[in-house]
């Protein structure tokens, strides 16, 4: 089985073959601040997953040591 892989500008995506997809905000010179293209980035990965029929559940996380800010 070959999995999916999803381009973005403020989030990563991975799905794993037990079917967990991980979206995990990536925004690091900013401390993953929430902006316009974080929101449309983390709306369109959920759209993404949600339409594979391979992923059964769904991760959101920050990465680096900041949690994130304006959330």
């Amino acid at each position: 089985m070959t999995l999916p892989t999803y381009e973005y500008e403020a989030v990563k995506v991975q799905v794993f073959p037990n079917g967990v997809a991980h979206v995990e905000t990536y925004r690091p010179k900013s401390v993953n601040a929430f902006n316009y293209a974080m929101i449309r980035d983390i709306l369109q990965a959920f759209t993404d997953v949600g339409n594979d029929s391979n992923v059964r559940a769904v991760v959101l996380s920050d990465s680096g040591r900041d949690n994130l800010c304006g959330f």
